[in-house]
């Protein structure tokens, strides 16, 4: 009875171990909130949120996953001339679909090397109390607003620490992103 149960452990464990060599395989959800650290849009950190499912396996190389994501991000600006004043309020707001691919080069469940793109719509809307001067207006405040869609090209990477935790990293294009950097805890659903 010991070598019947010995065997039928052994197996599982094997058949557990080949199925679960890498962090997101097909079917799985992955769930990433983290903070962006560099913008262009200021220096307080946005919030993120993102997710995806692992629907297209491409063999020993890796899967594809589809999900989405969202970004917030508030600045402020403060700064003074003779000739004007210049002080505001800005929120960012993004939100898209996602693709990646999760490359499967590490054999290892605790880590996860990825590269995709995003497309969404973005919007920023300022609000700002600047005062300037022009010689044929006098003194006048201008308002801006922009919307608009973008798309995004990044890279990343996973480190779990449990088999449902850990912590992610990306780095994106930068020119239409909120954020160039994004950390944050990730969550394997």
């Amino acid at each position: 009875m010991n070598k019947v149960f010995l065997l039928i452990a052994i197996t599982m464990l094997t058949f557990v171990n080949v199925n679960g060599q890498e962090v997101l395989n097909k079917g799985d959800k992955m769930m990433n909130l983290g903070l962006g650290l560099a913008s262009k849009y200021g220096m307080v950190p946005s919030i993120n949120f993102s997710g995806e499912v692992g629907v297209i396996p491409t063999g020993d190389i890796g899967i594809v996953a589809f999900g989405g994501e969202a970004e917030y991000k508030l600045s402020t600006w403060d700064s003074y001339n003779y000739l004007y004043t210049d002080n505001g309020i800005s929120h960012s707001i993004a939100i898209g679909g996602r693709g990646v691919w999760h490359l499967h080069v590490f054999n290892n469940p605790k880590y996860d090397l990825y590269a995709g793109t995003s497309v969404g719509f973005k919007m920023i809307t300022n609000y700002n109390n600047s005062v300037e001067w022009n010689p044929n207006d006098g003194f006048y405040t201008k308002r801006n607003n922009y919307s608009g869609f973008y798309q995004t090209i990044f890279v990343g990477g996973r480190i779990m620490t449990s088999d449902t935790f850990g912590f992610f990293g990306e780095i994106a294009d930068g020119y239409h992103s909120i954020s160039y950097l994004k950390i944050g805890m990730t969550f394997k659903m």
